[in-house]
């Protein structure tokens, strides 16, 4: 069996609603669902978790408790770590999920085929990632683009977390001062020491210093949500189900979300709805845009000699 990781702050209206996207995926019930919670989360996080447990069984779902911040970047600490941790519960992959990313209703079988067919029989294929924000979301279901560069992976093989992930982390300063660290193990890297030290940054190096590469779909399954101020609905008199309600339509409904800015505080609730409208996605198979002429939302960033398509020819 494979795993979600999944990692939940103080967001537990985003992680219902990211929970309520991934119940719609049919292959879910394939799946253990590991939840890393983190230090101070909100009260509600676990009624949230709870809920699930309930709809996906305790014997698929766990949840670790973080104690301690161990890092100068407390959250890539949550997530970093909790590939050490999945990776020993999964057979093949692990997916990675975050309470405020919400995924499409083919995302499972997306990452499923994504990695059966390319991940798996190509070693210098290290994950299929996340577009960036800046890009477009809307495009061809079916195809994907190769790049040197990375937002933060949706799945990544347990043999490469093992091989390129895993050594780092007993390594001086990985976790404690991931400036320092930059600067030792990375003194050629386009990245400056002191910038981008968080998950996604740290995953970058990684790609960048093995000549790796990341996948990143056309269209867009998962939609990372923006949010303004340090809590959510703060100041706002409204129980969890009423949290979620409003979320879940400021999530999907754009009219309703300019409805609730003008009614609450703009800080206290989401900046943007989805940038795509994450349903089930129409496709037969997957396929590779080697000479970047047929996708038309993702973009290649740091790759300008097209190596991806010498190696995967």
């Amino acid at each position: 069996m494979n795993v979600i990781a999944v990692t939940a702050w103080r967001r537990p209206e985003f992680l219902a609603v990211y929970l309520d996207q991934l119940k719609k995926n049919k292959e879910l019930p394939n799946y253990l669902v590991h939840f890393f919670v983190e230090v101070d989360p909100h009260e509600d996080t676990d009624t949230i978790i709870n809920r699930f447990k309930e709809y996906h069984g305790e014997d698929k779902v766990r949840v670790t408790y973080r104690t301690e911040r161990k890092s100068a970047c407390p959250a890539a600490y949550n997530i970093m770590d909790s590939y050490r941790i999945a990776v020993e519960e999964a057979s093949e992959y692990v997916l990675l999920g975050e309470e405020d990313i919400v995924p499409s209703q083919d995302y499972l079988r997306f990452c499923e085929r994504a990695y059966n067919k390319f991940l798996k029989p190509y070693d210098n294929l290290f994950c299929v990632a996340h577009k960036r924000r800046q890009d477009p979301q809307d495009g061809h279901s079916h195809l994907l683009m190769g790049d040197t560069q990375c937002t933060s992976p949706m799945i990544v093989s347990v043999e490469d977390i093992k091989k390129y992930m895993l050594p780092l982390y007993s390594l001086p300063y990985y976790f404690s001062n991931p400036i320092v660290f930059n600067s030792q193990h990375y003194p050629h890297s386009r990245i400056n020491p002191g910038q981008h030290y968080d998950h996604d940054g740290q995953i970058e190096r990684i790609i960048e210093k093995n000549g790796l590469f990341a996948l990143k779909p056309d269209q867009a399954r998962t939609a990372h949500i923006g949010f303004y101020g340090g809590v959510s609905f703060e100041g706002m008199d409204l129980d969890l189900d009423e949290k979620i309600e409003i979320i879940k339509a400021a999530v999907f409904d754009e009219e309703k979300l300019n409805e609730l800015h003008s009614k609450y505080d703009k800080r206290a609730l989401p900046t943007e709805i989805a940038t795509c409208d994450l349903k089930d996605y129409e496709w037969d198979d997957l396929e590779l845009d080697l000479d970047r002429d047929r996708c038309i939302s993702s973009s290649w960033w740091y790759d300008p000699e097209n190596t991806f398509k010498e190696y995967m020819e």
